[in-house]
């Protein structure tokens, strides 16, 4: 299961590279596919590096929540 989901991962960045075009359908199936690695690495690896990556992550996007609700209760 996943070397499908590498392959598909591969495949889609290969045709983001070949096919400007439709960047934003394959940049969405690459999002997918890289947050279902990204899931079961750290699932299956939680040492220190996946532990300090995963509370940046979280920090990173704590931080992007709060800026994306000011930028829409504070644009005058």
């Amino acid at each position: 299961m996943l070397r499908i989901l590498l392959i598909t991962g591969a495949a889609t960045l290969v045709c983001m590279i070949l096919i400007p075009s439709h960047f934003n359908t394959f940049f969405t199936m690459t999002l997918i596919a890289g947050s279902i690695l990204g899931g079961h690495l750290l699932a299956l690896t939680f040492n220190r590096f996946t532990r300090i990556f995963l509370w940046a992550a979280f920090a990173l996007w704590i931080g992007v929540c709060i800026f994306n609700v000011w930028m829409h209760l504070f644009n005058f």
